[in-house]
Formats: structure tokens, sequence, C-alpha cells
């Protein structure tokens, strides 16, 4: 290890953040129509159930599903990330509104990797604005 590689605090941290939407009826292409980002996967009610490669489970999904999801890596403020992503999600508060009123969810997850330490404070003012959209907040821990 050289002295420059202690010179960034955030070196070496890692985590994920993800957008997860559920709706029973809307159809994955209307969300990436309103919200303006490309899922990593999504699927529509009423579809063949499959893996993340493609193939084939038994049954047919119960509901719409549409996820984006980013890993952010040198950076320790996690919530700084998700209120970036919330002020892209404020630009949609009219469909979200609607999406929510007819029994959608949206849930924002941060994935933490459980080997490093690593904590962050969400500002009560954020958490209100999350609350305003009808936005879960999601924390998971991965060994």
């Amino acid at each position: 290890m050289t002295d420059t590689d202690n010179d960034d605090p955030d070196a070496g941290f890692a985590y994920w953040i993800s957008l997860q939407v559920r709706h029973p009826t809307l159809h994955p292409t209307a969300i990436t129509a309103a919200l303006g980002m490309e899922p990593k996967r999504s699927w529509f009610v009423g579809e063949p159930r499959t893996t993340p490669k493609g193939e084939p489970l038994s049954g047919i999904y119960d509901r719409t599903y549409w996820v984006v999801s980013t890993k952010v890596t040198g950076h320790r403020f996690f919530f700084e990330e998700v209120v970036t992503l919330l002020q892209l999600l404020e630009l949609s508060r009219e469909f979200i509104s609607e999406f929510v009123a007819t029994g959608g969810t949206l849930a924002l997850n941060i994935g933490l990797d459980g080997c490093r330490n690593i904590g962050d404070v969400i500002r009560s003012a954020d958490l209100r604005r999350l609350c305003d959209l009808g936005i879960d907040l999601g924390v998971e821990v991965y060994p």
C-alpha cells in the first residue's frame, strides 16, 4: 500500500442503490417512459416466470415488476446517492402519485456489504420527501 492509497478516506466503500417498482396492472414500458430510466430487469403481470438469465420457471407473474440499480464505489455516504435519486423521482411526482393511488409501490433500497463498517444518516427533511412521494426506504446487509 502506498501513501496515496490512504489519501481518499472513501476508497474501498461499495454498495448498491436500487429502485424496485411493483404494480398490479401497469406495463413496464409505461414506468420506463414516465421515470426516464432503463430497468435492469422488468416483467409484466401475466407473463410466464423466468430466471434472470431467461430460463423458464413454473407459473406466471402476479404483478408487474420493474427495477433499476447501480453499484456505487468509492463513496461512503449512501444517503447522498438516495437523495440524488429522490431528486430525479420528484420530477415524476404526478406519475408516482397516480401510480401509488392505483395500487403501485416503490421502494428505494440500499444494499450494504456486511463485512465493512459503513453508516450514514438521512435528514428528516429527505425522509419527508420520500414519504410525500409514497416511496418506501429499505436497507439490506449482505454477509
